[in-house]
């Protein structure tokens, strides 16, 4: 169930990383981060999509 979550969540990061960052961070901030932290996060959340797919394939596997 966590991985199902993990995989969705870091799937929403990826594919609309300013709307995350709206709803995850924005009530903090005043103003947008760069460009580049948008990059920085989009690669970070497809890198975490994909260990949470394998994750969640080996564990389907290995049942």
């Amino acid at each position: 169930m966590f991985l199902a979550l993990w995989v969705i969540g870091t799937l929403f990061i990826t594919i609309f990383p300013k709307r995350s960052w709206k709803f995850l961070q924005g009530w903090k901030s005043d103003r947008e981060p760069s460009g580049s932290y948008f990059i920085m996060v989009r690669v970070l959340a497809a890198i975490l999509f994909i260990i949470g797919v394998t994750l969640l394939l080996l564990s389907k596997f290995n049942h």
